[in-house]
Formats: structure tokens, sequence, C-alpha cells
């Protein structure tokens, strides 16, 4: 038979104090904020101005007549900047000032790399503008923004646009706003359609009251004059061809002054003899 003595004196259990717990706990917390804090101060201090902006990598959409080198200044980098002093929104910023640009997207790439990616505007039609008295030519997009003005336009092959002035052109300049429906509506045809929209010749806007217009557009194998409203797609312009075919196999082609499409039935005015 066995038997346990319990010893009043040799032996007790105690309690552990809440108190020392809750300081044991505050104390880690506080060594480990410092080592976090110290961790800040070596990056900050010692890494971070080791870590140098030694690549830039520059794509472009387009034909985008601009150097590497160009763009580089453009972005306002001169070399020798801390990876985390690039501020990409500045960047971007700076070169989308610069007319031709329609967007830019800039992107760093840790520890030493920048990208910047830039879409140029496209060519969608010319123009003429008075500049110092005399007129020079000018090319919009489909936002209606001059980028080319005068011996840096390059492609004359496209819709001439008529009806509207500048008062006072330079890059960046943007049609009134009541036109810009219409030029992405010439946009997407030309994106639908390039056969149909390489047939206009001339596209010229009338003022039908204070907001609103009408075009007339001017084919290039016709010379008749066509009235389309205020808007302009890959229907309408099968009509047109479609009339004007008809016309011309019948002979009349020459008789005709104008064709107004602005209703359901095109209406014929010929010429006065």
């Amino acid at each position: 038979m066995s038997s346990i003595a319990v010893l009043n004196g040799l032996y007790s259990r105690r309690q552990a104090e809440p108190g020392g717990r809750i300081r044991r706990l505050f104390l880690i917390l506080i060594a480990v904020l410092f080592v976090i804090l110290l961790m800040e101060i070596v990056f900050h201090f010692v890494i971070s101005p080791r870590l140098r902006l030694t690549k830039v990598e520059i794509s472009a959409g387009g034909a985008l007549a601009l150097t590497d080198e160009t763009i580089i200044r453009l972005a306002g980098l001169k070399g020798g900047e801390t990876f985390f002093e690039v501020n990409e929104e500045e960047i971007s910023g700076r070169i989308a000032s610069f007319a031709p640009v329609k967007s830019v997207q800039v992107e760093k790439v840790f520890p030493n790399t920048l990208k910047i990616h830039i879409q140029q505007r496209e060519p969608l039609a010319v123009s003429l503008s008075e500049v110092e008295g005399r007129s020079v030519p000018i090319i919009l997009d489909e936002e209606g923004v001059v980028f080319q003005i005068g011996s840096s336009v390059s492609d004359f092959d496209l819709p001439a646009l008529s009806g509207f002035t500048f008062e006072n052109i330079e890059l960046g300049q943007r049609v009134n706003r009541a036109l810009t429906g219409f030029f992405e509506n010439l946009k997407k045809l030309k994106n639908d359609s390039p056969a149909l929209y390489n047939l206009i010749s001339e596209l010229k806007f009338v003022k039908k009251d204070r907001a609103g217009f009408e075009v007339v557009l001017f084919p290039r194998d016709y010379r008749v004059a066509v009235r389309i409203g205020s808007r302009i797609n890959v229907d309408i312009m099968r009509k047109i061809l479609l009339v004007l075919d008809v016309f011309s196999n019948q002979g009349m082609i020459t008789s005709i002054e104008e064709i107004d499409f602005r209703t359901e039935t095109p209406l014929v005015r010929f010429k006065e003899e």
C-alpha cells in the first residue's frame, strides 16, 4: 500500500500575475517597433540612396516622330535619379503635354527600371488654318485635337475639313465641343471601312443654329455636294455611293447640284440650265 503526503510549506502553487504578463507583452511590442524603426532608418538612409534608376524602357504605339532621347528629356529625367524619388504621374503629365501624344503609361519596376509606353495621335483629317496671314495645313485626330501644323504635316491623303476656324492656331487646340461627336463617327467609319473613308474628299461643316451644325460631303470621284446632317457611318456612305452610281450610269451625274440625305428618301437638286 502506498501513500502520498503533502507537507505544508514544502509544496505550493502560485498563480501568474496578470500585470507581469502584460508588461512582458508591452516590452516585446516595444522591441518589435524599435527593430522596424531601425530597419526604416537603414532603408531610407543607407539602401534607398543606392537604388538608382539605371534602366528606361520606352515603347511607342504608331509612328511617333520622337527619339528616345527626346522622350527622356520630355520626361524630365536627367540621370542619377533614385528609384523612389521618381514620380510616375509627374513624368506622365510632362510627356502628355506634347500635342502628338494621345496617352502615356509610366510604371516603375523595382529596383531600377522605369517603363514608358506612349500612344501617339493618329491623323484623321487635314484642314487649313490661317497663321500670320497665310494658310497652313493642320492635322486633327478623332478627338478634334490639332497635333501637326505647317511643315510638320506629312500626310495630305486625308479627308479635308472646312467650315470652322481657330482664332489663334496652336498645337493641342481642339475643335468646338459640338463637333467632337462627328469626329468620333468619322474615326469609327475609318476603322469599320477604310475603303469608304478613303472615298471622302471633303467634309464641310455648316452652322445650322446657335449650337447645331450640318455636314456637306464631297466624294472623291463625283463633283456633287451631299448633305448628310450631323452624323456619318457605313450605312450612310453606302447609300450615297449607290445613288451616285445610279445617276452616273444614267449619264445624269454632271447635271446634279446637290443630293440631300437628311431625309429617308434622298432629295436631288439639279443644276439650273
